[in-house]
């Protein structure tokens, strides 16, 4: 609260707002209704001002929302190239039934990762005019 003197005011306010405020004061940790009402004045024209300022805040949230978005989706898509290779080798080793040396599992999954960045992970299972 800054040092600028108080003065008295009368205003008229419904009993259901007055208990509405004493049941906020224990949320807010206020003191006194005084208080309470001056921080929540306060807010209220804090909100008003930012309003006026949502046109030129949008566009830079819009665009840092953009950002991240693409951000996650290039990390998103890594790891599910990963995860594509490294089911491809499971699924070569498993049906092959076959003794496996790391330089071998290391060849297959070089060899799974050139296929599955081939077809960018989409997989047909047939033609779709076979139906």
């Amino acid at each position: 609260m800054n040092d600028e003197n108080k003065k008295r005011y009368a205003y008229w306010m419904q009993p259901s707002k007055d208990n509405k405020i004493k049941t906020a004061m224990i949320l807010s940790g206020t003191k006194s209704r005084s208080d309470f009402i001056n921080e929540a004045i306060d807010f209220y024209i804090s909100y008003l001002y930012a309003e006026q300022s949502v046109d030129c805040l949008s566009p830079i949230i819009n665009r840092s929302l953009k950002n991240v978005i693409a951000g996650t989706e290039k990390n998103i898509s890594e790891m599910l190239f990963k995860l594509a290779v490294e089911v491809g080798v499971m699924q070569d080793v498993v049906t092959d039934c076959y003794d496996y040396t790391l330089d071998d599992i290391d060849e297959k999954r070089n060899m799974i990762a050139q296929k599955v960045a081939e077809t960018n992970g989409v997989i047909e299972f047939g033609d779709e005019d076979d139906s």
